[in-house]
């Protein structure tokens, strides 16, 4: 194939920088990779992941200068995986929600079949 090779670089460096955003920046419970399949976030590490972060947040002196910005950094990463706990539960609470509702049509579907 007459393909430029730095325009095959630059996709590829396209397509893995933005991947990466999306993983560091948890903007989705699950992130598909084409050909590598389905990366996604279990629920017990990033409760487990929030409670060491929240831990080392109360050890560390802010009244040290040295310290704000590891302070700012664990505070934001701390907020992104509350807001990924609360994407997650909501989730979990739309798949409940769909199979009770399921359970519900299959009981009246049930229900009209034997009545006529």
């Amino acid at each position: 194939m007459d393909i430029d090779v730095v325009l095959v670089q630059d996709i590829t460096s396209f397509y893995w920088s933005r991947l990466r955003k999306a993983l560091l920046n948890l903007e989705h419970p699950t992130i598909n990779i084409e050909g590598l399949g389905r990366l996604t976030i279990r629920p017990i590490k990033l409760k487990d992941i929030t409670t060491e972060y929240k831990a080392i947040l109360q050890h560390i002196n802010p009244k040290y200068f040295h310290n704000v910005h590891r302070i700012k950094d664990l505070e934001i990463k701390i907020e992104k995986l509350e807001n990924m706990s609360l994407m997650l539960s909501k989730q979990e609470d739309n798949k409940l929600n769909v199979k009770t509702k399921r359970v519900e049509y299959e009981k009246t579907k049930d229900n009209l079949e034997i009545n006529t």
